[in-house]
Formats: structure tokens, sequence, C-alpha cells
């Protein structure tokens, strides 16, 4: 009988909550339990001071108000101040952001939970105080808050605390929110290994030194910082992620460490003061739009190793553009990859056979003007390719590269050109052919060979230098006695032609 009495009480509040949002004084109630309410969001944006009562009373009930909803004040752009009841817990995601005009921020000292993005780009004062009652901050609840200098957190609070006015978790292993007003340079504490999403978002920093030990910055990380003018990345670093920092308008010059494997789509959009770029060899993927509308930018290195794929839009509007380097492990450009570089008066390809250019990559580019510097070899195919005939002048060139190569351990990896040794980081004329040799100490075997990043795992015994090269071998220990190298069966097809022909297959794929 109680089970049926419980579960008929349940259905009627249900049936509450579903039907009884109420306004109280132009405010919009939405009943949570039976004796709180929520503010929720209304159609019409709120304006001027808002007083949100501790509570309500409705159909003779008295509610107490416990909750700001998700969006309760989302852009009312006219609301210039919000008193908050000291009966308040929990205010949502959103719940005043985009409320520019905004000028006081009082959080009660009831409050526990405050949602993600809560108060960004909100006005608010120079100052915030955090209470000793707040468990939770949701990402971004205070960012682009640009008069916001200085963060203060009570000294009870035992899941956040503050280190000169930047908000940290109480082990300090994250900054939970930085605020947006404070100006000058900034060292980002040896404790993070990540920075969050849109953290420095609309900050006013002119510099900031990354410390060693952060592996990603996040999407938006840098988002319009448009006074900040230079940015040290660490060689710890693997990942810059969307929009990383786009619109930084003042950022004259950014060293992209080896140790980058990813920069996504438009990290950099919008970085109309920046100069120059050296793409490293770590990258695979040059993202679409990932420069676009570098209006300053003059000269772009895309070292040779694995940058596979230039996507498209990747340089659009670079229209300052003056020097582009190919190397010949790019397969793919995008379309409108370099449009409308009109500036551009040098390109150096590195491919013998002209890359296949995929529509309009070089449209508006002036081609009775540019020079295309190309292999000595290959100039008259250069002259019929499509897209790359239309440009009216190509330099032959005795391209020359650096063959760079390391010692496993348990073993001797030797290079020979025409029966001459050959040592590590000594310079050969293109399309040069080295035979390769393995020794391996007794107990080891090979595993792996490695050119440029790429892994392969079969053995190759010629080469063919196209680019600068870095090559390194892994051997794995064996349980069985070892047998003479290379006297698998299955290791004599790769013949001299085959092994570099179906070398060149895999990696291009």
């Amino acid at each position: 009988m109680r089970k049926s009495i419980t579960f008929i009480g349940l259905l009627l509040f249900a049936s509450l909550v579903t039907a009884s949002d109420f306004v109280v004084n132009g405010i919009l109630y939405k009943v949570i339990s039976p004796t709180e309410v929520q503010v929720t969001k209304r159609e019409e944006p709120f304006s001027g001071v808002v007083q949100i009562p501790a509570s309500v009373m409705h159909d003779s009930l008295s509610y107490t108000v416990s909750e700001i909803g998700e969006k309760a004040f989302f852009s009312s752009t006219g609301i210039t101040e919000v008193r908050l009841p000291h009966t308040l817990k929990k205010i949502g995601d959103n719940a005043f952001s985009l409320c520019f005009s905004l000028k006081r921020i009082t959080i009660p000292e009831s409050v526990e939970h405050i949602g993600a993005e809560a108060f960004s780009s909100c006005g608010g004062s120079d100052t915030l105080y955090i209470p000793a009652a707040v468990t939770y901050i949701g990402q971004n609840a205070f960012g682009a808050m640009k008069r916001l200098k200085w963060i203060e957190v009570a000294p009870a609070n035992l899941s956040y605390t503050t280190v000169d006015g930047v908000l940290f978790n109480r082990s300090q292993t994250e900054i939970v929110s930085f605020p947006a007003g404070r100006e000058g340079h900034y060292d980002i504490p040896a404790t993070l290994t990540r920075i969050a999403d849109g953290l420095f978002n609309n900050a006013k920093l002119t510099s900031v030194n990354i410390p060693y030990g952060v592996v990603s910055i996040g999407k938006y990380a840098f988002h319009y910082c448009q006074k900040l003018e230079s940015v040290d990345i660490p060689p710890s670093v693997f990942f810059i992620e969307e929009q990383a920092f786009s619109f930084c308008t003042s950022l004259r010059e950014v060293a992209i460490p080896e140790s980058v494997k990813s920069i996504e789509k438009e990290a950099f959009f919008n970085c109309t003061s920046l100069t120059a770029v050296d793409i490293p060899a770590s990258i695979s993927v040059v993202n679409e739009r990932t420069f676009s509308y570098c209006t300053s930018l003059e000269r772009v290195v895309i070292q040779s190793a694995t940058v596979r794929v230039i996507d498209k839009l990747a340089f659009s509007y670079c229209t300052k553009l003056k020097e582009l380097t190919l190397p010949s492990t790019v397969v793919h450009v995008g379309h409108g990859a370099f449009y409308p570089c009109k500036e551009l008066t040098t390109i150096r390809v590195h491919h013998v056979v002209p890359l296949k250019l995929n529509g309009y990559v070089f449209s508006e580019v002036d081609k009775g003007r540019c020079k295309v510097l190309v292999p000595a070899n290959s100039v008259q195919q250069y002259r019929e390719a499509i897209e790359w005939k239309e440009f009216k002048h190509f330099v032959p060139m005795n391209y020359r590269f650096t063959l760079s190569f390391s010692q496993p351990e348990n073993g001797t990896l030797q290079l020979l050109n025409d029966s001459t040794p050959v040592q590590d980081g000594a310079e050969f004329s293109q399309s040069t052919l080295f035979k390769l040799s393995l020794h391996c100490d007794e107990g080891y075997d090979f595993d792996k060979l490695i050119i440029n990043g790429v892994n392969f795992d079969f053995w190759v015994h010629e080469f063919l230098l196209m680019d600068n090269t870095k090559i390194e071998v892994k051997l794995k220990p064996v349980q069985v006695p070892r047998r003479e190298r290379f006297s698998n069966p299955l290791l004599s097809y790769f013949d001299t032609g085959k092994c570099f022909e179906t070398l060149r297959e895999k990696y291009q794929r």
C-alpha cells in the first residue's frame, strides 16, 4: 500500500513540475521540487537591475529560489546589475553569458555550483570573490570578462584557491579561470600539463611562457588575445587544437617545435601580424584555414619528413606571402590552399614528378612573375602538367638534401653510396641511391624501419634520396638462436626495383 501511495505522489509531483512554470514580477520560475524553484529562461531579454528574491509565492504555496537555470539571462545585454538571493545554491551553464553591460557580480555565500560559461563575456567588475561553499566551477565560467583582473577565493574553500589572482583547483594542477583583464606577461605554472579550452580567451596579455610539461594547447585557448605579441611553445607540446591562437592580431612570431604532431584547423586564423612560419617535420597535415588571413605572412617553409597534406584554404588570403617550399613528402594540396596569394614570387618544389594539384590551388597568383624552382630533369614535365603549366618561369635546380641516421641499440646500421660509407648528416644531390645494411647483435632481430617518422615492417636494401631524410631502425629481442641476417626467403622479394617502389607506394598512402 505504501508503494502505491509513493508512486501516486511522484506522478502528482511530475505533473506539477511540467504544468506549473509561473511568472512573478517579470521573472519566470520553474518548480524543481515541492519547495524549490529555478529561475528559468524567458523569451524577452531582461534589462536594468534585476532583483531575484529568496522566495516566491504561487497558488498559495511558498517556494525557495535555489537555482538560476541554464541560459536564464543569456545575452540580456541591457542588464546592469543582478542581485542574487542568499538561498541560491546553483548557477547554471551560460546563465549570464553575453550580458555585456553587467557591471557588478556578487556570488552569495550559499552557492555551491557555478556552471560552464556562467558569466562568460560579461562586463563585471575588476575583482571577483568565490565563497567557501563553492565545490564546482564549470569550464570558462568567468571567461572573456574583459574588466576582471583579480579573483579571490575564501580561505575555507576546499575545492579552489588563487595564486596571484588566478583561479586554480586546490591541487594547483589546473587553471580554472584566468582574469581576462590582466595585462602584461604571464608565466604559466610548471604544475600544468594542458592549457584548457578557452582559458585565455580575450585576455589582454602581451606575452606568455608555457612551461615544459604542457602537452596540449586547447581549443580557443588564446582566441582573440589581440595584444599577445609572443608565446614560447615548449618541446613537450604534442597538440595545438582548433582556433588555439585565432585572431591574435599582434602575434608577430611563433616557433612550432618538432614535438608538435597536430595543428588543428584555424589554429592561427587571422593572425594578421605573423610574418614567417616554419612547419616542423613532425606535422603530417596542415589543416584547413590553419593560417588563413595571416595577411602579413611572407615566408612559409614546410619541412620535409612527414608533411603529406596541405588542406583546403590552409594559407588562403595570405596576401603578402612571397616564398613557399613544398617538400617531396607532400602528396595532396587542397582546393584554394594558396588563394589569392598575389605576392607569391618563389615556389620551391622538390617533386621529381609534378605534384597533382586539386583545383585553384594557386588561383590569382601572378603566374607570369612567380618563379617555380623544380628538379633539373623535371622542367618539361612541369611545363605540361595541369595547373603547373600556367606558370611561365621554371628554374631547374640541382637540389641537395641532408641524410641523417642513428645507430640502433644492439646493432649496427650502415649506409653506402657507391661502396663508400656515409656519415650521419652528410649532404647529397636529389635522387642519390644508397644501400642499407644491418647487423644485429646476438639475441636481437629486425623489428621496424622508420623513415621520416613513418614505420615500415619490412627491410629496405636500397633507398633513393628525394628530400631531407632521417632513418632509424628498431630491433627486438628473439628467443631462438639468431640466423644469418636476411636469410628469410620473404625478404628476397625486395630486390632493387621492387623494394624502392614498394616503399614509395606505402609511404604515400
